[in-house]
């Protein structure tokens, strides 16, 4: 008689996590994190507080109107233009996914009285297909920089540079609270590549996060009331979002 010796299904070795219990290192990365936040919240001190003075020139004239200084300019051309982005994100598994992003960009060339040329991007489809070359237009300008602009009764307004530097600081911020959080909850060590992508995916979510914020404190938030509430809002979902990423997240 013959015995077959049957053999057994191989199985995936599962991933092992190393538990962290190291008291001095959580302490080392909390205050690092708490560091970055510090000199985050000192950089956005000076362009939130130019980013408020923008807000409220935006409705300080009579029935709401803003106070900005006006410039009746002449359109001397148009064009556009694409850019082509593309992000590639690896998983632990050693696959990749890649996603392409093409964004259309509006540009008018506008002359002032006095034989000055300046170029500026609108967001607005529908008013570039309004503006042609001869046609006058009314620019808002603050500090120089051109804020709005109104063609044939359409308004295109644009997020002033002090809001965008705002928003840079503030995700600067953001990274700072991933780490705090990460040395106050995280509990095993699962490989480098996993911290990655959980970083990458942190910091992606946090762009658009703290970048709605920025430019709704420039543009939406007119009262003191309504920027607390909106940053009390902003603060949780990113504690919650933080706290399930680091404990509750699981890897690829």
């Amino acid at each position: 008689m013959k015995l077959h010796r049957q053999r057994k299904p191989l199985s995936r070795r599962p991933l092992h996590k190393h538990p962290v219990e190291r008291p001095l290192g959580r302490a080392i990365v909390v205050l690092l994190g708490l560091c970055v936040i510090a000199v985050a919240i000192a950089g956005a001190a000076g362009p939130y507080r130019q980013t408020r003075q923008f807000n409220s020139v935006m409705t300080c004239g009579p029935g709401g109107r803003d106070c900005f200084a006006s410039q009746t300019v002449s359109i001397v051309d148009r064009w556009t233009y694409t850019t082509t982005s593309s992000d590639t994100v690896s998983t632990v598994n050693g696959q990749t996914s890649t996603t392409t992003t093409t964004t259309t960009h509006y540009e008018l060339a506008l002359q002032w009285p006095d034989g000055t040329r300046r170029t500026h991007e609108i967001n607005s489809h529908t008013l570039y297909n309004k503006a042609h070359e001869g046609q006058s237009a009314v620019v808002k300008l603050w500090h120089n920089e051109i804020v709005g602009i109104t063609v044939a009764g359409d308004t295109d307004w644009a997020v002033p540079d002090c809001a965008i530097i705002l928003a840079s600081w503030l995700c600067l911020a953001f990274f700072g609270l991933g780490v705090v959080l990460w040395g106050l909850l995280f509990r095993t060590w699962d490989g480098f590549g996993t911290v990655a992508i959980r970083g990458f995916g942190w910091m992606f979510f946090g762009i658009l996060l703290v970048s709605g914020l920025a430019i709704s404190l420039a543009l939406a938030l007119h009262s003191d009331r309504s920027v607390i509430v909106a940053t009390a809002i902003v603060l949780t979902i990113a504690v919650g979002a933080g706290v399930w990423a680091v404990r509750f997240a699981k890897p690829w």
